[in-house]
């Protein structure tokens, strides 16, 4: 509820297109990720950030909380 695009609907049209419920294969692949997660002890967030975080071929990641509660689940998924 409190993603960026939930809360800047509207200002985000070329994600919330390519993101849209709309689109038949994005709820079966959020649903594999959540397994995945699970199976690991770690949330979607930690997964995604973790992903990024260990590919070498990125060289930096930039987040974006919208809340200290989202900071700091970003920042635990570091360690």
């Amino acid at each position: 509820p409190n993603a960026r695009l939930n809360l800047y609907r509207g200002r985000y049209a070329e994600a919330e297109s390519r993101y849209s419920f709309t689109r038949p294969n994005l709820l079966p692949a959020v649903k594999a990720y959540r397994r995945v997660a699970e199976q690991h002890n770690m949330s979607l967030t930690s997964l995604a950030l973790r992903f990024v975080l260990t590919n070498e071929l990125l060289g930096s990641v930039i987040v974006g909380a919208t809340s200290p509660a989202q900071l700091e689940e970003q920042l635990d998924a570091i360690e």
